[in-house]
């Protein structure tokens, strides 16, 4: 058990540097949760003591593997849609391993967890090539998950790009991003047979409306008027105009009939293949 207290107490600048106490503790729940990928034989909890539930932002048990960590971490949706990576690139002494999205996954923003020698590391050319392959499978705007760990000789890693040690370059870049690239279109081509899309079904009174013009527009709202109740007296009418308006009037309340409109509900998306 590690504990950490009291770390800034001659520090109390740096201290107010600080974001919230919510933040500081999201950006720590997001760390370890990384490092849980790269150190699955380890067990990762972290709990907020002062001010929390009591229960376990992250809780990985030890002996797991890197899959079932990125289940419990980012979702069994990632995990079933994974793909693995290893590949000794053709630069010396340079390897990398890892489980990257397929196709049939992506999200809004993007996710890529990247490792050198056994350290969390952020670079940017690595990141740029990556989620570029992404780009002629995933539709626009949509986002890839990646989880990449390169093996290198440490001589060949720069640490010192920023303060904070976190943004990393390294020799023979440009050999390595190429590599990288190959790899990575090689893995996805390999996985791309299939593919699945969501899909809708259109009302019948939208497809109606949208293939007959203003005969289908009054068909469809002559679908859509209010049924007899039984007991009650109901004048129902209906109304058509060059604006495709309708409006239902009954004896005790007027209720207002939304138009039919004029087009599919959606765009189906057209993905090449």
């Amino acid at each position: 058990v590690i504990v950490v207290e009291d770390m800034f107490y001659n520090m109390p600048t740096r201290k107010k540097a600080f974001r919230s106490e919510m933040e500081e503790h999201r950006q720590i729940v997001d760390v370890v949760g990384r490092y849980s990928l790269a150190y699955p034989h380890v067990g990762w909890t972290v709990r907020k003591l002062s001010g929390g539930t009591g229960s376990s932002d992250v809780n990985t048990p030890a002996k797991s593997t890197t899959r079932r960590n990125i289940a419990t971490i980012f979702g069994k949706d990632v995990e079933r849609e994974l793909l693995e990576v290893d590949r000794a690139l053709p630069v010396s002494g340079v390897s990398m391993k890892g489980l990257v999205s397929n196709a049939n996954w992506s999200s809004n923003k993007s996710v890529v967890v990247l490792f050198i020698n056994g350290r969390l590391v952020d670079c940017a050319p690595v990141r740029k090539v990556v989620e570029m392959v992404y780009l002629q499978y995933l539709p626009k705007g949509r986002k890839p998950f990646i989880f990449l760990h390169f093996s290198m000789p440490s001589r060949s890693v720069d640490v010192n790009v920023h303060p904070s040690k976190r943004e990393v370059r390294f020799l023979n870049e440009t050999e390595v991003l190429e590599s990288v690239q190959l790899a990575m279109e090689e893995v996805l081509a390999g996985a791309n047979d299939s593919r699945v899309f969501d899909t809708a079904a259109l009302h019948p009174s939208l497809t109606a409306s949208h293939s007959g013009g203003k005969a289908g527009q009054k068909a469809a709202m002559k679908q859509t008027a209010l049924p007899q109740t039984s007991g009650t007296t109901t004048s129902t009418s209906v109304q058509s105009s060059s604006s495709a308006s309708a409006s239902v009037s009954t004896a005790a309340t007027a209720l207002p009939l939304p138009a039919p409109k004029k087009g599919p509900c959606f765009e189906p998306f057209a993905q090449s293949a």
